[in-house]
């Protein structure tokens, strides 16, 4: 439900002959102008605030997303933490089933109810089933609404770490996942035992029925990912102890296309004011080899003395020099179109631009600027 009554708009060339119908009075492009929320189009991207249907929390989110959440099956609104429930209930509404207790895993097992907030905090076994094809996900967890709100972000941001189950969510969309319980667990110290034991009888790592990687229940309860043992670290630092890291790049690179020879004479072509652009053609090398020599990220034993602070046009990737820049701003002074000068020096028309307005290549000046 919305709790908004009215909202800002901004006029735009798509909106405005829809609001001017609607009664609104056009100032100008780019204006805000106050609307009803009854009468805001369909695609407005506008903040509006809604209640949720579940919990009753307010949330804000754009009209556009409000109109076209998932409402096919179940014309409610829900917020982040409750959009599985709302998804479970738009899979039964889909299946035509009003109850979770028609709803079968296999020939043996039905679900024991769908995970809503009431399962906050409590111990369990759960089920996320694919109501398409039957396959399904199981876990354990000491907080079942929580572990489900976790998994359809995951599933939602395409981070989850079951690829079968990823592949498959991305495949069918959301709506056809039902997250249920399979059995309530009283004690922590069970939930491992009975996570396996519902591995095991349904089968859920084997991939005809499930989307489980493991076969072994585990639980991450108090581990600290990353942490290794003291007496782990001490055996790698004594191992490491005295070990000088060899230098792959340069001449050790053993596909290096350059030699201690031609690096010298780069160098010193370098150190004499060269542009990096015009060394990097006479080798046919990219210009960004040319920059880690320069600043002696390779090839650092190559003349390491030689002051290299002359460079000119540092910058790897850059398509001009100098000398190109100056040619440029005077002949946009001399009245060259902007087009002409782009094709003539093979770059796009906004660098020309950014090259007019100083955005770039501050310090170039013509002379005729200088004066």
């Amino acid at each position: 439900m919305i709790k908004s009554e009215f909202v800002e708009v901004g006029w735009s060339h798509r909106s405005k002959k829809y609001y001017q119908d609607k009664g609104y009075v056009f100032t100008s492009y780019g204006d805000i102008f106050i609307a009803d929320v009854n009468d805001l189009s369909i695609g407005c991207n506008s903040e509006v605030i809604v209640k949720c249907d579940y919990c009753s929390q307010e949330f804000k989110t754009t009209y556009h997303k409000y109109n076209n959440y998932n409402k096919k099956y179940i014309d409610k609104d829900a917020c982040e933490n409750c959009k599985f429930i709302k998804s479970n209930e738009a899979s039964r509404s889909k299946l035509r089933k009003n109850s979770f207790e028609n709803i079968k895993i296999n020939h043996n097992y039905t679900l024991v109810k769908i995970i809503d907030i009431d399962d906050q905090n409590k111990y369990g076994v759960y089920i996320i089933l694919n109501t398409y094809n039957n396959k399904y996900y199981i876990g354990s967890t000491i907080n079942l609404n929580a572990r489900i709100i976790n998994h359809v972000k995951e599933l939602r941001e395409n981070k989850h770490h079951s690829i079968h189950l990823q592949r498959s969510w991305n495949k069918y969309g959301g709506e056809y996942f039902i997250f249920g319980v399979l059995e309530y667990v009283e004690n922590t110290d069970n939930l491992i035992e009975r996570e396996q034991y519902w591995l095991d009888e349904l089968k859920a790592y084997n991939d005809k029925y499930g989307y489980n990687i493991c076969k072994k229940a585990y639980s991450c309860l108090g581990v600290k990912h990353g942490e290794r043992p003291q007496e782990v670290k001490d055996k790698i630092s004594k191992a490491n102890k005295g070990r000088v890291r060899e230098d792959v790049w340069g001449s050790k690179n053993s596909s290096s296309k350059l030699t201690e020879e031609t690096v010298e004479e780069i160098k010193l072509r370098i150190h004499n004011g060269e542009f990096v652009q015009e060394v990097s053609k006479d080798y046919d090398v990219s210009s960004s080899i040319i920059y880690d020599i320069i600043n002696r990220t390779t090839w650092k034993h190559v003349l390491p003395n030689l002051d290299l602070s002359n460079c000119k046009n540092l910058t790897p990737h850059a398509k001009l020099n100098e000398k190109e820049v100056l040619e440029i701003r005077e002949k946009l002074l001399n009245g060259v179109n902007i087009k002409d000068l782009s094709k003539e020096y093979c770059i796009s028309i906004e660098t020309i631009r950014d090259i007019k307005s100083y955005r770039t290549w501050k310090s170039i000046k013509p002379l005729e600027e200088v004066i």
